[in-house]
């Protein structure tokens, strides 16, 4: 048997690298008579993309820290990934799915990452694309832990799209996804509750402890991260700070403005650091798993607003099943209260020991059971 995984894998973003590791060691260990590999299929438009981040408006217009840490992400997938033999970067959907056809699988996973995001993305061809698998019908097909998050209004307007969307996705073998928004994303292209399973995201269900290198930090004081951008980072720097917190800015790797040691060149430091952190307040799914699975630490997640108009983030959804959703933070892009820190540490007292033990369910979550449905003994 060969099985391909189709997900997000060349993305410069340590979460969606690290889900790609975590689903393919979850599927070799139930498959394990089977070849299980990385689909080495990319976007041209994602290349693009993320090469644009190298350069900068202003001086020194070079970002070699953004390169370093590309190369880095690239050596990981070299090293720790098993990828197809053959490679595939396109826009074009016929020559995407004539690869994928060629490499011969018997059983494609598509996910988990936000593989049918319902926006308009800058990183992948517009829906329907090739993580729909329009037109295989002779592969069998299963969706993984799979996202549309965000599910923005304007899109799921068109009516015309959404019918070819969800006819495609109609035709998946099995059907799992991570968050309530997707869900009734599904049931807007017209799927029953019956067709749609939910399944937590591999990184949740995956141990990698094996992966980490603690940073090199003369730690003195309490470490907080911070993994935001733009608007309300500077105040929420500034309360931290006020309440004797050295402060990691997740953005760049910087510790009190200085770099951490290694971080840049090298994923294993990367993930080490939330390992240390005894806080973090951050808009990143995957890094909010990181810290509470690998630090137990306190996690704020910031869901914008802006990014979404409804409270129905993937963050949040995640925070719900976890019993903490009171952890997340609905900002709307204005001021911060000065009180922000105090208020989420005195939430957060308590609630470690359920925490675990959900963690523990979701990591779970049946997955044995599915797995058997998913070798097709049954629909």
């Amino acid at each position: 048997m060969k099985v391909g995984i189709l997900t997000y894998h060349r993305v410069a973003n340590d979460g969606s690298i690290l889900q790609a590791y975590c689903s393919q060691k979850i599927l070799s260990s139930h498959f394990p008579e089977a070849r299980v590999e990385i689909i080495d299929y990319s976007p041209a438009r994602l290349w693009w993309t993320e090469h644009r981040k190298i350069l900068s408006k202003r001086q020194p217009f070079i970002r070699p820290w953004v390169l370093t840490r590309m190369k880095s992400m690239r050596q990981f997938v070299r090293n720790y990934l098993v990828l197809s033999s053959h490679s595939c970067s396109t826009d074009n959907l016929q020559k995407a799915v004539a690869f994928v056809e060629n490499q011969k699988y018997d059983i494609v996973f598509v996910g988990s990452d936000t593989v049918w995001e319902a926006r308009y993305s800058k990183y992948v061809p517009p829906a329907p694309n090739i993580y729909y698998l329009p037109g295989l019908n002779r592969i069998k097909k299963v969706s993984y832990a799979a996202s549309a998050d965000p599910v923005r209004p304007e899109f799921i307007s068109n009516e015309k799209l959404l019918k070819t969307i969800g006819a495609h996705i109609k035709a998946f073998d099995y059907i799992t996804v991570r968050d309530q928004a997707t869900f009734k994303y599904l049931l807007q292209l017209g799927l029953t509750p019956e067709d749609i399973h939910f399944m937590a995201d591999p990184t949740l269900q995956c141990e990698f402890k094996e992966l980490i290198q603690p940073p090199k930090i003369n730690k003195k004081r309490p470490l907080a991260g911070v993994g935001l951008g733009g608007r309300g980072k500077n105040e929420i720097v500034f309360q931290l700070k006020q309440r004797g917190y050295d402060v990691v800015d997740l953005g760049d790797f910087t510790l009190n403005g200085k770099l951490i040691p290694g971080a840049v060149q090298s994923v294993h430091i990367r993930l080490g650091i939330f390992s240390v952190l005894d806080f973090l307040i951050t808009d990143r799914f995957h890094g909010s798993i990181f810290a509470i699975k690998l630090a137990g630490a306190p996690v704020v997640f910031v869901e914008s607003s802006e990014k979404w108009p409804e409270a129905n983030s993937k963050g949040r959804d995640l925070f719900q099943k976890l019993s903490i959703e009171s952890m997340v933070w609905r900002y709307d892009g204005k001021n911060v209260k000065s009180d922000l820190i105090d208020y989420y540490l005195s939430l957060w007292a308590g609630m470690e020991i359920e925490l675990k033990t959900k963690l523990a369910s979701l990591r779970d979550s049946h997955f044995h059971e599915k797995i058997e449905q998913m070798s097709f003994g049954n629909k």
